[in-house]
């Protein structure tokens, strides 16, 4: 695997360099996809847990409906509202059943 994130500036600046057609250039750019924002924390209900979110839009949290969590995440639990728990355990555990190449590797998100 490659880090690009560790490289994300550099890779953006030297892209500009590059004796490459404009539209290619830009293609690079957003394969590279760096982008700015800012993280912040989301409480669980209860206080006790905490996870770190991203965003590029700030200014749209206030409008957020729910964050995504990965359902092997090891604070996962502390977070499932008693409404959604069984739904919740099922997904966790047929998202356990499947490996990694199965779980990441499609192309549709669930």
């Amino acid at each position: 695997m490659l880090a690009i994130t560790k490289y994300a500036d550099r890779l953006e600046k030297d892209v500009d360099d590059l004796d490459w057609p404009e539209g290619i250039k830009g293609m690079q750019k957003k394969w590279i996809g760096k982008s700015e924002g800012c993280e912040f924390r989301m409480e669980s209900e209860d206080g006790k847990k905490s996870i770190s979110v991203y965003t590029t839009r700030i200014d749209t949290v206030f409008g957020m409906t729910y964050a995504v969590i990965a359902p092997d995440h090891s604070d996962v639990e502390a977070f499932i509202t008693s409404e959604q728990k069984n739904a919740c355990e099922d997904y966790i555990k047929e998202s356990k059943s499947k490996s990694d190449v199965d779980r990441t590797g499609t192309k549709e998100k669930t």
